[in-house]
């Protein structure tokens, strides 16, 4: 097989306890409305894209399912869909500031989101554009 012409990291929920809290239920987000942010997740793992060793990567994927995690508005206490949600904007923040391959300084342009609801980074991640301003976002 020919060799991809880029290489993608996906940060692992496992290693990181912030980002666990905000992928979790995939199983349940997979099959609604705002299953796009898990489909693309399952996408990333399983493409020829994809490298383990962040050292090769051009792009790092942060997967998150908080569209359907927000839509129900029980799953972080004071969120919902009209307002900035501020346990998920603080959990970003804890997956970067965790991160050894993120680097404020370039605005995270190599990394990855995918917002699947009309909040798209707003809502979820309030503090995107002091965080990740040139960060790829897949809408």
């Amino acid at each position: 097989a020919p060799k991809p012409s880029f290489r993608v990291f996906v940060y692992d929920p496992d290693s990181i306890p912030a980002l666990r809290a905000l992928t979790r239920g995939g199983s349940f987000c997979k099959h609604n409305q705002w299953g796009m942010e898990v489909a693309l997740h399952d996408w990333f793992l399983a493409c020829p894209c994809r490298t383990d060793n962040p050292e090769e990567a051009d792009f790092f994927f942060v997967p998150h399912y908080t569209s359907c995690l927000i839509n129900h508005a029980d799953t972080f206490e004071g969120c919902d869909t009209k307002q900035l949600c501020g346990p998920t904007t603080e959990l970003f923040q804890q997956v970067l500031s965790s991160s050894q391959h993120y680097r404020r300084v370039d605005g995270g342009r190599d990394h990855i989101f995918v917002w699947g609801s009309g909040m798209a980074a707003d809502g979820p991640f309030a503090t995107w554009r002091d965080w990740v301003p040139n960060a790829i976002f897949m809408m």
